[in-house]
């Protein structure tokens, strides 16, 4: 049995003990609602104009996920909704904004969304001289996108010239090159024209630590430049934030007193500030640091969540936006007869609170990885127990619930498919995959044990992961 309850950041302040649980499901809930939101402010502006792109059919909800504007007009990114027929961008002519109008739409990949990482620039290189618009690529569920990153000749934006289609990391950690035949999805792009040469900077959803810079002197014929993981190559990492997820979310890149600064979205590792005037031996200059507590909340270790960053006009201070995908705080799980154990929220899970009780409790059983096949091994995992065979009956309440390791990926010890062979070398697998186990077997909620690899307890992140998820479970 056990029974776990959450706090509201916005409703009180608590410590957390970092983990040894995390409490997997569904973040589809996180934006909506009326409720338990900072309040929305406006000062000194005015609502010009409204227009809705309709060469495509109606826009849908969240089908938009980026604008970028050049030159009076403006790009959308569209299709992060992953409806069929959205992928791509609309170019809408901003010149009047009492009357902007609509003059393009350019279709992405098949399977293809552009996320949240556009960006127009005018470029003169001895390869290109025109307006040049770079967007993202990653797949929508189900799918194989080109991945990578698009480049665009906008020079006329009534009629956009695609140049090159799905460029990036074809590589492996550490690699811009390599034998993979699609590159990795990026989560956006960011170009800039250096003079003599531009540049492009990409934020790798696979590689999730990585900056990947590439030469786009010759926009058609992009050339990497190298890879860099600012969580290992730079002192920013303190480990102190909640949750001690490093992920590069957004780079931006500006010309400040001669020098190219670039300036990347690190999650909770912060800010960080690079000299990138040579991409291929770029230097650290700065990073942010989040203190010893939440000033909006009190809480300690202090929210982090860095996801996106200007630098001002005058270049003295940075404008910035952090990303919380758990507004809910797990702090520890009570088994009965066992003790208690600090938790945390796996990112794309939800916490108790989503529950008509807001409390999490009921009986337990174990489920193993709950992984699915590996075609590349042949192992088949063992099944997740049925949830209403398991336990028939429950008090008004309760939830069923499945517990399950983290991994399989470096466990010598487990027997992963009942072969009674102890030396499977098993990929690990996503929190949403195992849930997906659950949820098809039945159980209400899952919890995922984390292990302790090399270095035992003491080294141990309380951050397990997160993607995979496709259907909802507490």
């Amino acid at each position: 049995m056990s029974r776990i309850d959450s706090t509201s950041k916005f409703r009180a302040a608590a410590a957390l003990s970092l983990g040894l649980l995390a409490l997997a499901g569904t973040a589809a809930a996180n934006h909506g609602g009326d409720t338990e939101h900072l309040p929305p402010t406006s000062k000194n502006m005015a609502l010009v104009s409204k227009l809705e792109p309709l060469s495509q059919g109606p826009v849908g909800a969240d089908q938009i996920g980026d604008v970028s504007v050049h030159r009076g007009f403006a790009y959308l990114q569209s299709g992060i909704n992953c409806a069929p027929g959205d992928g791509g961008f609309y170019v809408v002519d901003i010149r009047n904004p009492a009357a902007p109008a609509e003059v393009a739409f350019a279709p992405a990949a098949p399977n293809t969304r552009h996320g949240e990482g556009s960006h127009a620039i005018a470029v003169s290189t001895p390869a290109f001289s025109g307006d040049l618009l770079a967007v993202n690529n990653e797949a929508c569920p189900g799918g194989t996108a080109s991945g990578g990153f698009d480049l665009y000749d906008v020079s006329n934006p009534s009629s956009p010239q695609r140049l090159v289609e799905g460029f990036g990391d074809f590589g492996g950690e550490g690699a811009l090159t390599g034998s993979a035949t699609k590159a990795h999805d990026s989560r956006s792009v960011f170009i800039w024209d250096a003079g003599a040469k531009a540049y492009a900077a990409a934020v790798d959803n696979e590689e999730q630590h990585d900056v990947d810079i590439f030469d786009i002197t010759d926009p058609a014929e992009p050339q990497p430049v190298r890879e860099y993981d600012l969580r290992t190559a730079t002192p920013a990492w303190d480990e102190r934030p909640n949750g001690n997820n490093a992920a590069n979310s957004d780079v931006v890149v500006k010309n400040i007193g001669g020098s190219w600064m670039l300036l990347a979205s690190y999650g909770d590792a912060g800010y960080i500030q690079l000299d990138v005037t040579d991409p291929a031996a770029a230097k650290y200059v700065a990073d942010s640091d989040y203190g010893t507590s939440d000033p909006l909340t009190g809480f300690d270790p202090p929210e982090g969540n860095a996801h996106y960053a200007e630098f001002t006009h005058d270049n003295r201070y940075l404008v910035t936006a952090d990303e919380d995908l758990e507004p809910y705080r797990v702090e520890e799980i009570e088994v009965e007869g066992q003790g208690r154990f600090s938790a945390q929220v796996v990112d794309g899970g939800m916490p108790p609170n989503v529950l008509e009780d807001g409390r999490l409790d009921g009986p337990m059983a174990y489920g193993g990885y709950a992984c699915p096949d590996n075609s590349l091994s042949g192992d088949t995992p063992k099944p997740v127990p049925n949830a209403l065979l398991t336990f028939p009956f429950v008090d008004p309440g309760q939830e069923r619930i499945l517990v399950v390791q983290r991994g399989p990926d470096g466990d010598p010890n487990e027997d992963y498919d009942g072969d009674g062979d102890t030396t499977d070398a098993d990929d690990a697998c996503f929190p949403g995959q195992k849930a997906d186990a659950a949820k098809s077997a039945g159980w209400d909620a899952i919890l995922i044990v984390n292990r302790h690899l090399d270095g035992g307890a003491a080294a141990d992140e309380d951050h397990c992961g997160a993607g995979g998820f496709t259907q909802p479970v507490v």
